[in-house]
């Protein structure tokens, strides 16, 4: 792999140059740079080029990078109502600016029993961040509970067996392990 970052001597267009070389023939050596030379087919946000479909594997904008079109991120507060229901206050963003959005008001939720054991990320895998809160259980199991959005209730995920989340304290994260 071969990547860098060209400056202004680029035809006043500065870009990320990235080549990929790929060994076809297994003869331990790559080529770079020319059409014909030893490639893969490259897929940029599921789209294949140098195919059939006439897309050329020139001139390609990948949005896997971030700073693409997609909305700025916003905060997102879960509080407790103080009559064992929760609501989620939620806020979106301009760039440089919050303004109130949606909120969700649940049934019955007790906070209490979630703590600081909420996070957020993008768990149903639709590009937008979503909730989850880990919820101690009375029979002393737990469950994740997820609102897509932040706003949407899709239910418990996932329910332990037996487990107790005080030793957890206050560190829930997700990622994309």
């Amino acid at each position: 792999m071969n990547a860098h970052m060209t400056m202004n001597t680029s035809n006043d267009h500065p870009h990320l140059h990235f080549e990929l070389g790929y060994d076809a023939d297994g003869d331990g050596e790559a080529s770079w740079g020319f059409a014909g030379s030893e490639r893969v087919k490259p897929i940029f946000n599921g789209v294949t080029y140098g195919g059939s479909n006439n897309q050329t594997w020139r001139n390609v904008t990948s949005g896997n990078c971030g700073g693409g079109t997609g909305s700025p991120a916003a905060p997102a507060m879960m509080r407790g109502d103080g009559d064992g229901t929760m609501t989620i206050w939620r806020w979106s963003s301009n760039g440089s600016a919050f303004a109130r959005s949606t909120d969700y008001h649940s049934g019955s939720f007790k906070t209490t029993q979630v703590g600081n054991r909420v996070a957020a990320g993008d768990v149903d895998g639709d590009g937008h961040d979503d909730i989850v809160a880990a919820y101690q259980n009375t029979e002393g199991t737990f469950g994740f509970h997820v609102w897509n959005n932040g706003v949407n209730y899709a239910g418990v995920w996932y329910t332990s067996g037996p487990y107790d989340l005080a030793s957890v304290d206050d560190r829930l994260v997700l990622g994309g392990w």
